[in-house]
């Protein structure tokens, strides 16, 4: 049997964003969790921001299968957002992906 902490890991700054997350499971079959700093740098990014985030500032839990969102927390709570805007936060700290 493996041991959770071998699913769960820190992932390094991509391109995109200058925090780190953390991530459990694989790119489309995983769990991730964003700080609020995290979603704030992402939002506020120089030349790549989203000035009307509905998720800056907030942390966030979502659960992927495949290229659906299972599940979805906004500072710890059931919530609704841009689905443009959870789309691009995932796909650019590498949760979910255009193919």
């Amino acid at each position: 049997m493996t041991s959770r902490s071998e699913f769960t890991s820190v992932l390094p700054a991509t391109r995109f964003i200058e925090a780190a997350m953390r991530m459990q499971g694989k790119k489309g079959n995983c769990r991730i969790w964003l700080s609020a700093d995290d979603t704030h740098r992402w939002a506020h990014r120089p030349g790549s921001s989203w000035p009307c985030s509905s998720l800056s500032g907030r942390h966030l839990r979502a659960d992927i299968q495949g290229d659906n969102l299972v599940d979805l927390t906004i500072n710890g709570k059931y919530g609704d957002c841009d689905g443009h805007e959870l789309d691009a936060i995932l796909a650019d700290f590498g949760a979910r992906g255009a193919r």
